[in-house]
């Protein structure tokens, strides 16, 4: 384990499990994986762990199998606070590094790690090795796995996020004093709010409602979207992207559609619409007119009483300041039960800004809701009208420069590191429907034959220069490699099994230097 330091980190554990083939109780092979994104301490569940991946072969039997077969040693960075600053985060990382790289815990002949990051702990491990290339350390990892990972941000439906504020928000009070909050007599109301929150919540989500449910705050997602960006990829290894978007763009539903649509009333028993005749002696009651709820004084009055919950809920739509909440919750009363009326005890509404993208319906690693049906009150399963929202854009899982922009470009056959669109160097989509968030399904075979390639890393590379560069790589292996650039304004000169000589074109240019071998994925550097 890993001791929390104040301001560093939140601490954790290293787990490790090393492959049949191995029986020197040290590392040989290892496949690093960073943590994704855990709220289950926060809601007192179990967290996501090694022992978690290993106890679910029918979700990761296929990935891990393969993982042994091919002699890796699993070692998992587990977080104690999955939701803490991605950065702080990271810095644990830094540090399970260092001890995995140990001659303490790391054979001298071991091969170099492949570095795996799931959801959130894509961008962990991203900015952890960046940084210790930054710091002069040698992270030893020559291939770094991004699996459905936020680099550009997530998403939840910001009408989603406005109606849970919205609800939670209704409290009754007398100036400071809270008499009674919805959200306290609601758990899932605050676990919600609990985990959006967080401190990883806010740097991932690209739209945060504010605190209100009136607006929006993405300060914290900026911030740590620019710092983030201008760290960089990691430049000492292969750069290896998974999206669960599907490649042919195809949208889960058009924009500004309806997510929901909650008409739902529910009425007090029989009882007590009696005993609030004798509640008019309660103290409290005598409260409610200076309250901020003076609405409430209706119930006091003999008669059928209910209470009303209604919400329109919508995607970001291509339209500015289209409607994505309107919300209110009523109180219903049928006066002595002959007369109906009623009172608005709170409403609130949110419009989309003129800079939002319609993400909601976009294809990418998506939440489905008929997963969680057994969770739902029966009485909310007719409002959902969308079962499925995109939670990781397709554009942000592969880092696309034009991620805003071309959400459902038709990427087929497009090279995308080639066209400068990422730093990515080879990425995989569904090639049919986006799947939920981080599952293998579709790019099952690329992701283990990722990890069936010799290991081939830059030591020194420069991607911008003028004149003359010596690239260096490390090739434990001694593999034959080849050489060549896209562009023959730039020249290779002494090639070899570990170096090459680059001359830079005349005049400013790109091109992307080819490295090849016997790998299905040969090292590609711009």
């Amino acid at each position: 384990s890993i001791d929390p330091i104040t301001n560093r980190h939140s601490g954790g554990t290293v787990q490790i499990r090393y492959a049949t083939s191995n029986n020197t109780g040290k590392i040989k092979k290892a496949l690093v994986i960073a943590d994704p994104f855990d709220p289950s301490p926060l809601l007192d569940a179990s967290n996501m762990n090694l022992g978690r991946i290993l106890d679910k072969p029918e979700d990761y039997g296929f990935i891990t199998d393969s993982i042994d077969m091919n002699n890796y040693d699993i070692v998992y960075v587990d977080n104690n606070n999955g939701i803490d600053d991605i950065r702080k985060n990271a810095t644990l990382f830094e540090e399970a590094m260092d001890l995995i790289n140990s001659p303490t815990y790391r054979n001298a002949d071991a091969a170099p790690n492949i570095v795996m990051g799931i959801s959130m702990g894509g961008l962990v491990a991203r900015y952890a090795l960046r940084k210790m290339e930054m710091q002069g350390k040698d992270h030893k990892t020559w291939k770094y796995i991004s699996i459905d990972s936020p680099h550009k941000g997530a998403n939840v439906p910001v009408g989603l996020q406005a109606a849970l504020r919205h609800i939670s928000s209704f409290d009754v009070s007398i100036g400071f004093i809270k008499l009674f909050r919805l959200s306290k007599q609601v758990p899932i109301l605050e676990d919600a709010l609990k985990v959006l929150n967080s401190p990883a919540a806010k740097q991932m989500l690209i739209y945060n409602v504010n605190y209100t449910g009136t607006g929006y705050d993405n300060s914290i997602h900026t911030a740590f979207l620019t710092e983030y960006e201008q760290m960089g990829f990691p430049q000492k290894c292969q750069n290896i992207a998974v999206s669960n978007g599907n490649i042919e763009g195809t949208q889960l539903f058009a924009p500004g559609s309806q997510l929901f649509e909650v008409n739902y009333r529910k009425s007090l028993s029989s009882y007590l619409e009696y005993v609030n005749i004798i509640n008019i002696l309660n103290p409290l009651y005598t409260l409610i007119p200076i309250s901020n709820r003076p609405q409430l004084m209706l119930n006091i009055i003999p008669g059928k009483t209910s209470f009303g919950l209604y919400a329109d809920i919508y995607g970001i739509n291509t339209t500015a300041n289209s409607i994505v909440y309107s919300g209110s919750l009523k109180l219903h009363k049928k006066i002595l039960w002959l007369i109906n009326s009623s009172v608005t005890l709170t409403s609130s509404s949110l419009r989309a800004q003129q800079d939002m993208y319609p993400i909601d319906g976009a294809t990418g690693g998506i939440v489905n809701l008929d997963d969680y049906m057994d969770s739902i009150p029966d009485d909310f399963i007719p409002f959902i009208k969308q079962t499925k929202f995109c939670f990781i854009p397709r554009g942000s899982s592969l880092a696309l420069n034009d991620w805003n922009t071309n959400y459902t470009a038709n990427l087929q056959g497009v090279d995308l590191f080639s066209s400068g669109k990422t730093e990515f160097e080879y990425v995989s989509m569904s090639p049919t429907i986006a799947e939920p968030h981080v599952t293998f399904d579709a790019s099952k075979q690329f992701v283990i034959n990722q990890l069936k390639d010799k290991p081939i890393s830059p030591n020194t590379f420069q991607s911008i220069f003028c004149g003359n560069q010596n690239v260096t790589l490390s090739n434990p292996q001694n593999a034959p490699l080849t050489w060549t650039v896209t562009d023959n304004m730039f020249g290779i000169t002494s090639p070899t099994n570990t170096s090459a000589t680059i001359t830079s074109a005349p005049t400013v240019r790109s091109a992307i230097l080819t490295i090849g071998s016997t790998n299905t994925y040969p090292l590609r550097k711009r």
